[in-house]
């Protein structure tokens, strides 16, 4: 990432960026040249470059949904596909290293006692979401591209509940908290 700062005289130290807002700022690949020239403000008269962890989209959608008749349900818990809901997407950009070892973590809380259990099933493996941070993805598993790592789940996998016919019909609300880690957890 390479921004651009406006101040009376240009800075010396990087502490001296310690709390200003960039005047523009442009994020550079993994790899790519950083040049003070592709910044747009021509009257920046300070420069900082610096390497970033973001995530920018976890998980991507406020709601996904899981619409299904009792006689839907098999007699044994079964993992169910989302119904309703666009594909579960995940953005990382990381620029610190060709070899990132970044994790999503991620915690499911329900609003009341429910019939199911939460789950993210990434590949083959499940794993069983509860109110404790626990891995779900990590950065060998995602798609990389020029230091712009992704990966797409559609409804058969990512969030998945898991019930059986034995469940109450109800309506039934939780909510799950995304997490970026540095490091492999």
């Amino acid at each position: 990432m390479a921004q651009g700062f406006l101040k009376p005289s240009a800075p010396s130290t990087t502490d001296d960026y310690t709390g200003l807002e960039p005047a523009d700022s442009k994020f550079n690949a993994a790899g790519s040249t950083v040049n003070s020239n592709d910044l747009t403000n021509a009257n920046n008269k300070g420069l900082l470059i610096s390497a970033e962890l973001l995530g920018t989209d976890l998980g991507a959608v406020d709601q996904y949904k899981w619409d299904y008749n009792i006689a839907d349900l098999s007699e044994q818990p079964t993992l169910l596909p989302r119904t309703t809901g666009n594909d579960l997407y995940f953005r990382v950009i990381d620029t610190r290293s060709t070899t990132p070892s970044f994790s999503v973590m991620a915690s499911y809380t329900p609003a009341e006692t429910q019939p199911f259990t939460m789950w993210f099933k990434n590949d083959q493996s499940a794993v069983q979401l509860s109110p404790t941070d626990q891995t779900v993805l990590s950065a060998d598993q995602m798609t990389a591209d020029n230091g712009v790592y992704t990966k797409t789940f559609d409804e058969n996998a990512g969030l998945l509940i898991k019930a059986s016919i034995a469940a109450r019909a109800g309506s039934y609300t939780g909510k799950v908290v995304w997490a970026l880690v540095d490091g492999v957890h």
